[in-house]
């Protein structure tokens, strides 16, 4: 339901909205998740990684943020080693 809904805004010439909304959640949910990964990822087991990624996925299905996003582990070995490079 939700990717037909944002597909047809989209269509619909509100590609704006898609930006902002794609922005809103880079800025909001990508953040939180890789805030400090080192403090938490590791001591996450299979299963709660396994839920973040599918809250990923489902927020890609929505349209919430891109395809070419990386995975969950991807975006927190990035995170980690950017922390440690300042």
């Amino acid at each position: 339901m939700c990717t037909i809904t944002a597909r047809t805004a989209c269509s619909a010439g509100a590609w704006n909205v898609w930006q902002a909304l794609n922005s809103v959640y880079h800025a909001v949910v990508i953040a939180k998740l890789t805030y400090a990964p080192s403090a938490w990822w590791r001591s996450t087991n299979s299963s709660d990684r396994q839920h973040i990624e599918a809250f990923v996925r489902r927020d890609i299905r929505c349209v919430f943020c891109r395809d070419d996003d990386s995975t969950v582990g991807k975006l927190m070995k990035v995170s980690d080693q950017a922390l440690f490079k300042r």
